[in-house]
């Protein structure tokens, strides 16, 4: 993220809606909802913001989960638009 994101960008505001954020995610009880939600972060706030709160829950079965289905939405779209072959 370091390389994504210059450190200069990054406010205390953006960490008070990370906690926010996480702190509404991590009070949920089910992974799969919490996989869920954060996909709609990354989709709504960036995939960046959705990357940090998943690190600040230290549920890193959730941020694997959250990675596997980016990767997979994105490999699929390159396909899709022809950018890349199938192997």
């Amino acid at each position: 993220l370091a390389r994504v994101t210059p450190q200069s960008q990054t406010t205390s505001d953006d960490d008070a809606v990370v906690v926010l954020d996480a702190k509404h995610i991590g009070a949920l009880t089910d992974e799969e909802s919490k996989v869920q939600k954060l996909l709609d972060l990354a989709g709504s706030k960036g995939v960046i913001h959705a990357v940090k709160v998943a690190r600040s829950l230290k549920d890193y079965y959730a941020l694997d989960r959250m990675h596997d289905e980016l990767a997979g939405k994105l490999y699929q779209g390159l396909l899709e638009k022809g950018l890349i072959a199938k192997e």
